[in-house]
């Protein structure tokens, strides 16, 4: 009995061996796993960390983006008004009076309009009184003489050379066909009707060209 224990015995140590090998083997298959595992959770924790700095300096590259956005659109209008006032230089006193004057025959354009209006609710009401009619259309021919008045003065006050000339003349040769029309008023609804039409169009169009005007004569200078 002694002699197979002996002979048994390396066989039980060479058992006990290959469980020891064994087992160093799993311990070395699980070391390697979480070596690995943390490896990979170090890189996802040095991924996250570098896209928050990105993603910190991102904003603030914005930010600043933006502040400089902000500056610029409040020192663009600053720097153009200030461009402007060194550009445009005070009008002369010459220029001044010529473009008031422009501006009080556009006022009296407007009031050739309004009489206008007057005379043609008056024929359209039906019934026409003629003594009324006259005294209405004399009231147009007077405020149509006072405007050509005024432009033929601004005509002669008009500096050499200055810009609202030409326009002037192109105001010029639209009253003188105005008061033709407007003397040729009868009150008759038939005929007058047409020609108070057209006359609102050219007063329209002599206010417009007025506004041209009075830019021209104060082209690079502040009235």
């Amino acid at each position: 009995m002694t002699s197979q224990r002996q002979a048994s015995k390396p066989v039980s140590e060479r058992a006990d061996y290959k469980y020891f090998y064994f087992f160093n083997l799993q311990n070395v298959s699980v070391a390697s796993s979480l070596l690995y595992y943390l490896n990979f959770l170090s890189s996802q924790l040095l991924i996250l960390l570098l896209l928050n700095l990105f993603k910190m300096h991102l904003n603030a590259i914005v930010n600043i983006a933006l502040a400089l956005c902000v500056a610029s659109v409040a020192a663009g209008p600053v720097k153009r008004q200030e461009n402007a006032l060194v550009s445009r230089a005070t009008c002369t006193a010459a220029v001044t009076k010529l473009v008031d004057g422009i501006n009080s025959n556009i006022a009296v354009q407007k009031q050739e309009q309004s009489q206008t209006t007057v005379i043609q609710k008056q024929l359209s009401a039906g019934n026409v009184n003629s003594a009324d009619f006259q005294t209405n259309k004399s009231k147009l021919v007077t405020i149509v003489n006072k405007g050509i008045s005024i432009r033929t003065n601004n005509q002669k006050i008009a500096p050499s050379g200055n810009g609202a000339i030409a326009g002037l003349a192109t105001v010029a040769n639209a009253q003188a066909g105005e008061l033709k029309l407007v003397q040729g008023l009868t009150g008759d609804p038939k005929t007058d009707n047409a020609n108070l039409s057209k006359l609102q169009t050219m007063f329209s169009g002599g206010i417009t060209q007025n506004q041209k005007n009075a830019q021209a004569a104060a082209a690079g200078c502040t009235p």
